[in-house]
């Protein structure tokens, strides 16, 4: 079969098709990628638009009239006053401002100080009011300042305080106001003073402090004259010292007693009040003949040695001080439970025994019995001394001796 008009066919069939789409091709008009959009008439600014943006901003409003407080002294000191007396100030306060001035009187910080103002009228701009201000001493003695607060409409200055201030003159106090002793050692006894003074009587026609416990282990053994100058308490003008004693039989622990002083005042003085009566409380605490310091113990007294391995063993030093006057103190002898557990008391430094600083070492030695010693089994130390106040201590001990 002849090949030739077949191939001639499907060649003329393709060009038609190539020659069909370079037609279509050249018809079709080409699309710019940019284009400029035409302005619209009416985006363009108006007259009145324009005269509006070249318009100044409008100008701020005038500042409104307003009060202003001024007050040329807030607080008055009046010195000294004594208990009970009364007294009042006045206060003037002014409008500095361009507008009328309110004034409303608020709290008070005690209710023995009250202000009051004759009118309630505002005040008008340069003009002034008076505030009086009324208290009466109710406190004992000491420092007295007390305030009445006052509301206003000024806008920087909405409340201020009126204030009262001085001190207050007793007929009779204690320096110190209370006597505490911080520590005594047991078996000692010691003596403090307290001054006791007037501010107000030029001296004590009688001067007596006595406790309602007669059988107390506090008492007063000394009450004579001191110069009041020497004292540096301000506005005192008559004065004694008065020495406690704290027995040497005072049991262990905490105590506190109040005594009461009762005073008189010479004939001749002109004071409202003849007589007075205060009080004062004496307290404190006794505690042992020594001390131990160590982070060792616990709170319950416990030397905790803790746990540890057979063949280490455990030495626990610890600072012993002997609070009692006499400071030197020797081991006699030395008990314990385990009976291997051994206990040396050695002076700290060469003025340790002068001072009464040890130290106190607690061994046990290496390759002791394996064990626990723990609570509620403690091990424990009995350890005698030649001191008359530390005849024997005795401490429990904690701890674990380990195989392994």
């Amino acid at each position: 079969m002849n090949k030739l008009p077949l191939l001639a066919s499907v060649a003329l069939i393709l060009g038609l098709v190539c020659w069909f789409y370079m037609g279509e091709a050249q018809q079709t008009t080409p699309v710019s990628l940019t284009s400029s959009v035409p302005q619209s008439p009416t985006d363009s600014p108006s007259p009145k638009e324009d005269a509006q943006a070249t318009k100044s901003p409008a100008s701020p409003a005038p500042p409104q009239p307003q009060p202003k407080v001024s007050i040329e002294q807030d607080t008055f000191n009046f010195g000294a006053m004594e208990r009970f007396e009364e007294s009042s100030h006045v206060f003037v306060i002014k409008n500095e401002g361009d507008a009328p001035l309110q004034l409303t009187i608020g709290s008070s910080s005690c209710s023995c100080t009250i202000a009051n103002r004759e009118s309630d009228e505002a005040i008008p701009p340069g003009g002034s009011t008076e505030i009086k201000l009324d208290w009466e001493i109710k406190f004992k003695s000491g420092p007295f300042r007390q305030s009445a607060s006052i509301l206003t409409n000024d806008p920087d200055r909405p409340q201020f305080d009126l204030v009262v201030e001085g001190v207050i003159a007793s007929y009779v106090a204690a320096y110190p106001e209370k006597l505490i002793i911080s520590s005594i050692p047991l078996g000692n006894s010691e003596r403090h003073d307290v001054i006791i003074y007037s501010m107000i009587w030029s001296d004590f026609d009688k001067l007596e402090v006595s406790s309602d416990y007669p059988d107390a282990l506090v008492s007063v053994v000394g009450v004579e004259p001191v110069d009041v100058k020497s004292l540096g308490i301000e506005r005192a003008t008559a004065a004694r010292r008065v020495t406690f004693e704290v027995s040497d039989k005072m049991p262990k622990g905490g105590f506190s007693l109040p005594f009461e002083i009762y005073a008189t005042a010479p004939e001749n003085e002109t004071s409202k009040r003849k007589e007075e009566r205060d009080y004062i409380n004496v307290s404190g605490k006794v505690v042992g003949p020594f001390r131990i310091i160590s982070d060792a113990i616990d709170i319950h007294g416990v030397i905790e040695l803790g746990k540890f391995q057979q063949e280490d063993g455990k030495v626990l030093p610890m600072s012993f001080h002997v609070r009692n006057k006499r400071k030197n103190v020797e081991v006699l002898e030395v008990e314990a439970h385990p009976a291997f557990v051994t206990a040396t008391l050695e002076p700290h430094s060469q003025q340790g025994r002068e001072k009464g600083i040890y130290t106190l070492t607690i061994t046990v030695p290496p390759d002791s019995p394996e064990g626990d010693f723990l609570a509620p089994n403690y091990g424990w130390i009995k350890i005698k001394t030649n001191h008359p106040r530390i005849d024997t201590m005795k401490f429990r001990l904690d701890f674990s001796v380990m195989s392994e």
